[in-house]
């Protein structure tokens, strides 16, 4: 069985690398993504470790996760947070899509925000109303970045 896998990775690897090098720097049918608004740019896939191919890629919550491969499209789907971790263990991140969040209310209490009270999660500042309530929004980040990002900041 690991035979097979490895024959299969191998595979997989030469693929790549022969399309890596067919790759047309004529851009003119697409747009890649620029990394602003990102501390690093990201350069492996979080899953086999391959070079990215910017043409796959999985988005949720504000992020991209670039992909070395098909292959690796479902996994990223299913954990999503815990490859944007991964990235961002590596000095990488994903690629931020949105800009700063415009927030007027507290996701937790759904009070006015205080702009000195935050906490940051993948990149996106989360503004509350207290204290009490960063503990809350880290204590839960995917539920409160899922909140702010669809402007939805109701009470809890």
């Amino acid at each position: 069985m690991l035979l097979i896998k490895s024959a299969i990775l191998g595979t997989l690897i030469l693929a790549l690398s022969i399309s890596a090098n067919h790759h047309s720097d004529d851009h003119s049918g697409h747009h890649h993504m620029t990394t602003e608004n990102n501390s690093s740019e990201q350069k492996t896939c979080p899953v086999m470790g391959g070079e990215i191919n910017e043409d796959l890629y999985v988005d949720q919550d504000g992020k991209r996760i670039y992909l070395c491969c098909q292959g690796c499209s479902e996994e990223v789907k299913e954990n999503f947070h815990k490859h944007s971790a991964k990235l961002k263990e590596s000095g990488q991140g994903p690629h931020n899509l949105s800009k700063e969040v415009e927030q007027k209310n507290c996701p937790v209490m759904n009070g006015e925000i205080n702009t000195e009270l935050y906490t940051e999660i993948e990149g996106q500042k989360i503004y509350v109303c207290c204290p009490g309530c960063i503990d809350k929004v880290e204590a839960n980040p995917e539920k409160f970045l899922s909140m702010v990002l669809s402007d939805d900041a109701s009470k809890e």
